[in-house]
């Protein structure tokens, strides 16, 4: 079968797996790699971590990889999230040098951040193949995700706010935060997580990264008033509150919550299991009886990142972070 059909869907899951996962797929992804980077050979291994195939209301396959770097990456695990996109009616119509001004001026502001290398090159379009590549942190339709990618800049940001509620500076030490990408999708959502090491203790944030103001201002006034209606309502069950929405840079800040996942919960049989259900069971159903002048009912809801139902238990969080 032809490219085009297999990128369609034409040859079902089978042939999608094909171009995810096959020799021939992998090689070219490595080649073109390669080329975007100043040293090829701190370019370790490649490896897949999701896909999606969408039909309506275009044929396109995405996939996440994660790409191993020898020398060092954003974060101290040494990977680098990079996105393949394929979509049939880009077969042999792509431009191999169609990087428009945008992505090289996000490019030239991640190498000045120190977010780029070991590449030159954070893009690249294979026109034979329909397939466009993106490195973290680039991001045309989110070009705020670059300077959010920095640390330092997050620093920055807690530092005025702290001077501004005249409460003492965080305790981070210069080069202490660590910034992992837990969600890269260009065009669609963006979660980072930063760890801080400059305490006593290691501590986390998470920032969801918005395309526009009005989305992170609905999020975050969503996710405030589902908060506030499960701790007087959730008889027992809580929904992790965020920090903050930061005006101007569409970034809503929540923060770290230790605890374990509901689905790992599940894979235990007996009583602690059926527990964690009736404990998501009992969110879900305060969350269905609020009135619906709640801010965060209808469509706001279904878009929540990182929502954790914990239990009078701090240490157990029910539902994982949804990104």
């Amino acid at each position: 079968m032809r490219l085009e059909g297999l990128l369609s869907g034409g040859a079902g899951p089978e042939g999608l797996r094909r171009l995810l996962l096959s020799a021939s797929s992998r090689r070219i992804l490595r080649q073109e790699l390669g080329a975007l980077a100043a040293e090829p050979q701190a370019l370790g291994r490649c490896s897949f971590q999701h896909a999606r195939f969408k039909a309506i209301p275009e044929a396109k396959l995405s996939a996440c990889f994660h790409l191993s770097l020898r020398n060092g990456a954003l974060d101290r695990s040494g990977a680098r999230p990079v996105f393949v996109t394929w979509k049939p009616k880009w077969v042999g119509r792509l431009s191999a040098n169609g990087a428009n001004r945008g992505d090289i001026q996000l490019e030239r502001e991640a190498s000045r951040r120190g977010l780029a290398a070991p590449f030159r090159r954070l893009s690249a379009r294979v026109p034979a193949w329909g397939m466009r590549i993106q490195i973290f942190p680039l991001d045309p339709e989110f070009p705020h995700l670059v300077r959010w990618s920095d640390g330092n800049y997050l620093c920055r940001i807690l530092a005025a706010r702290c001077q501004a509620a005249q409460l003492p500076p965080v305790p981070v030490a210069k080069g202490r935060v660590e910034v992992e990408a837990v969600r890269y999708a260009p065009g669609e959502r963006h979660v980072l997580r930063y760890g801080f090491f400059g305490s006593a203790r290691s501590s986390s944030l998470f920032a969801k990264v918005y395309q526009d103001d009005w989305r992170a201002i609905g999020a975050f006034t969503a996710a405030k008033g589902m908060a506030e209606w499960l701790r007087a309502n959730g008889k027992g069950v809580a929904a992790l509150r965020p920090l903050e929405h930061v005006a101007g840079d569409t970034v809503v800040l929540y923060p770290g919550i230790t605890g374990e996942p509901l689905h790992r919960q599940l894979s235990r049989c007996g009583r602690e299991s059926e527990e964690a259900l009736r404990r998501a069971g009992r969110a879900i159903r305060a969350l269905h009886e609020a009135p619906p002048t709640k801010s965060f009912s209808g469509n706001c809801l279904r878009s929540l990142p990182l929502i954790h139902m914990v239990t009078s238990r701090p240490s157990i969080s029910g539902l994982r972070p949804m990104v």
